[in-house]
């Protein structure tokens, strides 16, 4: 039975890496969660009118509704005068970002960080997208440059001082893939305060129903959502939003006690695959997202070899299943032009190793029946299959991709590649980004949750799986508003809440009723 160590589960993580694609008028792509982290600015806080740019990482009551007071910062850069800078470890400091006050913060509190700062210092009713836009510009250049023109981080036009990253941001995208065992989510459910439970628990007992999945699940950090080009007057724009996609594996689980976390699992195979999809009030759960068994014929999952395709809204980064999918209110599919997947992946080649295991077979018989002939036929043909995994690397080519959509709505559906409302296609006369027809590499970094690394600091590391404290921090990674009900603003999403409930709990949480609703489908 194979062990979930870190070359199981970066095998895992790879072989499912989904593809995006996204609108030909998108601008803002995956980023590093160390850049968000480490980023300063050089504009003072001090002073009437101070934007309070910078991260920083602050705590309020629930209630509050100006943050101009150094009382509210833990931890932020320089410029700020307040505090140390965001030290990546787990402790007991101030500026520990996995210390438990902020990894879960308590009743009536919130935490969060303040990246871009509030363009309204005094009402703090507005993020900052100019700013955000501009700071990761470099980013969405180098991906989508028909719709993005880089601002160098000293030459910036939305405040009087330059910006730094401590940990560079990329000119790629990041993905954090987490490997986690499914049946964890309903204990985390089951284990934390309040009688309203999201999973449907035994009395006296827990939910067992997933406990023999993997949950592969890959996370998205966007610096910030943006109406869509025609976009409605309900979408709202915030800093700092977390989207996943998880494939489900269901396999044979063993190595641990009741409850705890299997250590080996054999036969896994994808059975279902979760899309999340936006918000549609940052603090309302569940949290939007949408299953599809991995293979039916009814509800296609549409895959580049064994990487699920999802389509991606133009500025909300909501994922669909299909260039047009529905009608569903609120919901729909975008054209996408833009193509990003990890390019050299592939899957595993068994080739060599079938034609390696051949000739062992004839060599041994060979050797049984003292036949010189199977001998060297045998002998042969096992030297061709280690030429082969030589040459391959035991990886076969990735599959071919699919030409990228670039087509005009079908008559009767709204464009909501542009509108984020319903279904559709690519708007008539959209023109392809320069890199359409190619794909752009994802920085892929493993989120290992059996044996993780507790490594701390930043940068971060480049070996092997990885468990990094800032995956602890149960706090918004965007600014709070100070009025919650805004118009067309809200506050910073969180990529788990301080009960650890991520957005793969919330996708599990989603298959369990999807399953629940359609009979024909079991776990």
């Amino acid at each position: 039975m194979p062990e979930m160590n870190c070359q199981t589960i970066t095998d895992l993580a790879r072989r499912f890496q989904p593809v995006l694609r996204f609108h030909p008028a998108e601008r803002i792509f995956p980023a590093l969660a160390e850049a968000w982290l480490s980023h300063c600015s050089g504009e003072s806080w001090a002073g009437s009118g101070a934007k309070l740019r910078g991260t920083a990482l602050m705590r309020a009551a629930s209630g509050d509704m100006a943050f101009g007071d150094p009382q509210f910062v833990r931890a932020s850069c320089a410029a700020a005068g307040v505090g140390s800078p965001i030290d990546n470890e787990r402790g007991t400091a101030n500026n520990d970002i996995a210390n438990n006050a902020y990894a879960h913060p308590a009743d009536g509190q919130d935490v969060f960080l303040d990246f871009g700062g509030w363009d309204d210092p005094v009402g703090f009713s507005t993020c900052s997208p100019a700013y955000l836009a501009e700071v990761f510009s470099g980013l969405g250049a180098a991906i989508n440059p028909t719709a993005v023109t880089e601002v160098p981080l000293d030459r910036l036009t939305s405040t009087s001082s330059p910006a730094t990253f401590g940990t560079a941001q990329p000119k790629q995208p990041t993905v954090y893939a987490e490997v986690e065992w499914a049946g964890m989510f309903p204990r985390i459910d089951n284990n934390r305060t309040g009688a309203q439970k999201d999973f449907a628990h035994p009395q006296n007992d827990v939910f067992k129903g997933l406990d023999n999945y993997v949950a592969v699940t890959y996370y998205y950090l966007y610096s910030a959502v943006e109406p869509p080009p025609k976009g409605p007057a309900g979408v709202r724009k915030l800093e700092g939003q977390w989207e996943a996609i998880t494939v489900f594996l269901k396999g044979d689980a063993g190595g641990a006690s009741s409850g705890k976390r299997p250590r080996d699992f054999s036969g896994l195979e994808p059975k279902f695959v979760a899309y999340s999809r936006g918000f549609e009030n940052v603090d309302s759960t569940p949290l939007p997202a949408a299953v599809r068994p991995w293979d039916d014929r009814t509800l296609e999952v549409e895959k580049d070899g064994e990487h699920p395709i999802a389509y991606v809204t133009a500025g909300t980064h909501r994922n669909f299943f299909a260039l047009e999918e529905g009608p569903t209110p609120n919901e729909g599919a975008t054209g996408g032009s833009t193509v990003i997947t990890a390019t050299s992946i592939g899957t595993p080649n068994p080739i060599g190793s079938y034609i390696a295991m051949g000739g062992a077979a004839v060599f041994a018989a060979g050797a049984v029946t003292g036949n010189p002939v199977l001998l060297i036929i045998g002998g042969l043909i096992f030297l061709i299959g280690l030429i082969v995994l030589a040459i391959t690397g035991g990886q076969a080519p990735p599959a071919p991709e699919d030409p990228p959509k670039n087509e005009p709505p079908q008559p009767g559906t709204e464009e909501v590649a542009t509108s984020d409302t319903g279904p559709a296609g690519v708007p008539p006369g959209a023109t392809k980004p320069a890199n359409a027809s190619g794909s752009v590499d994802f920085t892929v970094r493993v989120i290992d949750r059996f044996y993780g690394d507790l490594f701390g600091g930043f940068p971060p590391a480049n070996s092997g799986c990885e468990l990094p404290p800032w995956w602890d921090y149960g706090g918004r990674w965007g600014v709070k508003l100070g009025n919650p009900n805004s118009p067309g603003w809200d506050s910073g999403t969180r990529r788990a809440d301080r009960y650890d409930r991520s957005r793969g709990y919330w996708n599990a949480r989603e298959l369990v009723w999807f399953v629940s609703q359609n009979p024909k489908y079991q776990l």
